[in-house]
């Protein structure tokens, strides 16, 4: 059974590996791909970086640098983690009234949004290209912690995303349309 979508704590991530697209509902940290560049960053910020030790560790697996050499590695032993597309749609079903995020009155909206935005994807990491794209809302800044000769930027994934692959357009319904009309 898939893990619950939180915000801040479990993520909604895209993944590109050998052409194949895959989805993943996992711990945020999980996606911190050079753990060597972020382990160094904690130590220059706070003079350690032992304190810090994230669910890479707590899960038992020991790659330092997930980047296309290990991506196989990586994915193999996180296939607990991973979901279907019609998984994220029933969650988007669940959680959203297409009627009601039309009608939302300003006032109420930044409220709506909060409850929405923990189903926005955080994260596209495409091992084929060498690339990872953050959308993730907090200031964690994944796209510094990428492997050498990889690229990391932060903006919208949405437009990367497969038409196929837009859990949250649903019998042709944008739930996600509150978005563009803001």
């Amino acid at each position: 059974m898939p893990i619950p979508v939180q915000y801040a704590e479990n993520i909604i991530v895209g993944v590109v590996y050998e052409g194949k697209w895959i989805w993943y509902i996992s711990p945020a940290d999980l996606w911190i791909l050079d753990r060597e560049k972020y382990h160094k960053k904690i130590e220059e910020r706070y003079g350690s970086s032992k304190v810090f030790v994230g669910p890479m560790s707590a899960d038992g697996y020991d790659i330092a640098v997930v980047n296309e050499i290990t991506a196989k590695r990586f994915l193999d032993e996180t296939v607990r983690f991973r979901v279907d597309v019609s998984h994220l749609r029933g969650l988007v079903k669940e959680r959203i009234s297409v009627s009601r995020s039309k009608s939302i009155p300003p006032e109420e909206f930044n409220r709506f949004l909060d409850e929405a935005i923990e189903l926005f994807p955080s994260l596209l990491v495409n091992f084929d290209e060498k690339r990872l794209t953050s959308s993730y809302p907090e200031p964690m800044g994944y796209e510094n912690y990428v492997p050498n000769n990889w690229q990391g930027e932060y903006r919208s994934i949405m437009p990367d995303i497969p038409l196929d692959q837009r859990y949250w357009i649903i019998d042709r319904e944008n739930y996600f349309h509150f978005l563009e009309a803001r």
